[in-house]
């Protein structure tokens, strides 16, 4: 059963939105990466990024 996001509780709305966020966050730095390129001066920030991209997740899979 569908459930729009307006009338979940905090918990599952906070879910949603982690993993969403980390999922966008994983996938944008990703197609950087391809596409761009990934300098050595920009190793650093795409690290934290993802870790904190799989926090997110985790938190997420956590409060489900």
């Amino acid at each position: 059963m569908a459930t729009h996001f307006l009338f979940m509780n905090k918990a599952s709305s906070l879910s949603m939105w982690s993993f969403w966020i980390g999922a966008v966050v994983v996938l944008a730095t990703h197609v950087y990466m391809l596409l761009v390129g990934l300098p050595a001066s920009q190793m650093m920030a795409h690290a934290v990024l993802n870790l904190v991209a799989v926090a997110l997740m985790i938190l997420a899979w956590v409060k489900r």
